[in-house]
């Protein structure tokens, strides 16, 4: 297939998609997010935006396109330095746009703020927050940080994310501060730089032939380990491509509210493919053989004890540890069963898929799907 670059993005001739980031491994130095993270923390980020909510949150109803209000930030960084910039913020998303009191958000930096600073210039990042103002709903937050933080520990092809304290102040002072917890999402540009990949495409109908298998198997398996289904590769929906020099592809996923491991309290199962609660698992991952299977396997049983002290260690409730702790034991004791099954029965993608076998999302291919023959 045809490659050609533009104005250094990478653009394939004969396919439909959208290029989310060009190329971006010549960069160095810090980037915005790198002023907030800490890997080994929970420690939240103090980070305050004076706006006036009402008319941010004006325009809730899709297709509309939220207008960006002028804001002023200020933050903590990593070293204890206070910091206040001049930023756009708008509101983004569709359900939890529409259905919720505060809907996610996307900070728009000033890249001559960052160039000025000495910064890397990646420009707009995710903020995730509470969908309302119940205790519930804050822990929700933090359960879907624990998500991506546990995806870091399992794939380096994973967005990190740091927690935040949000501070929402009136621009008037007509009405009282809020704070409330949240995470800040890396862009896709730094997760291409980091990992030195050539860009992050989000496209539909990449083959699976097309798959780097082990990146395919680990996404799937992460998916099915927090029991999130609210995904579909071949649609790209919740899912971004890391493409290599080579032209394969791993795909990562992200947005875990409506997984088991978040079980949020608007989430609905997808009965479409055989799921009667949002805490079932089910798979959802391409056919692959044992030989890619049980290597991925292992590498999420080496880091069995990592998850187990992120839950242990985590700011939510006991209540909340333990659920987690048990939904994890459900996976690692299932994984123990598929590698000590014997295969010449039945393949560990057979056993993975289960009684679901036969269901396929609309959209999707069957033949991806299909089971092995013995």
């Amino acid at each position: 297939m045809d490659k050609f670059r533009s104005n250094g993005l990478r653009v394939r001739a004969g396919l439909t998609f959208t290029i989310l980031v060009a190329f971006a491994g010549w960069l160095t130095g810090q980037s915005f997010f790198d002023l907030l993270y800490s890997e080994t923390s929970h420690y939240p980020r103090s980070l305050s935006l004076t706006v006036a909510t009402d008319s941010l949150y004006a325009v809730k109803v899709i297709p509309q396109k939220a207008v960006a209000q002028k804001t002023t930030m200020g933050f903590t960084d990593v070293e204890g330095n206070s910091h206040q910039w001049d930023v756009k913020l708008e509101v983004r998303g569709k359900f939890r746009r529409q259905y919720c009191d505060l809907a996610p958000l996307r900070l728009n930096l000033n890249k001559s703020t960052l160039a000025d600073k000495k910064l890397n210039t990646f420009d707009k990042y995710r903020l995730v927050v509470p969908c309302f103002k119940t205790p519930t709903s804050h822990e929700e937050v933090m359960k879907e940080y624990l998500a991506y933080r546990a995806y870091n520990i399992i794939s380096s092809a994973s967005l990190r994310v740091q927690l935040l304290s949000i501070t929402f102040r009136d621009p008037l002072g007509h009405k009282p501060d809020r704070t409330v917890p949240a995470f800040i999402v890396e862009t896709y540009g730094e997760l291409v730089a980091r990992l030195h990949h050539v860009a992050a495409v989000k496209t539909i109908g990449i083959s699976p032939t097309n798959y780097i298998s082990s990146g395919e198997a680990t996404n799937a398996l992460f998916q099915y380990l927090i029991g999130n289904t609210d995904w579909d590769a071949s649609l790209a929906h919740n899912t971004i491509f890391l493409e290599q020099d080579n032209g394969k592809f791993i795909p990562f996923g992200y947005d875990f509210d409506f997984s088991g491991w978040v079980n949020a309290a608007y989430a609905k199962p997808r009965n479409s493919i055989g799921q009667y609660s949002v805490t079932q698992r089910v798979y959802l991952g391409y056919t692959q053989p044992d030989s890619v299977l049980l290597p991925v396997i292992k590498v999420f049983s080496s880091q069995k004890e990592r998850l187990y002290h992120l839950i242990e260690t985590a700011p939510i409730t006991k209540q909340e540890k333990r659920r987690l702790s048990k939904y994890t034991d459900e996976f690692f004791t299932q994984m123990d069963a598929l590698v000590k099954a014997d295969r010449k029965l039945t393949s560990v993608y057979e056993r993975l898929r289960g009684k679901e076998a036969h269901l396929i999302s609309t959209g999707m291919n069957p033949d991806n799907f299909k089971m092995p023959r013995h």
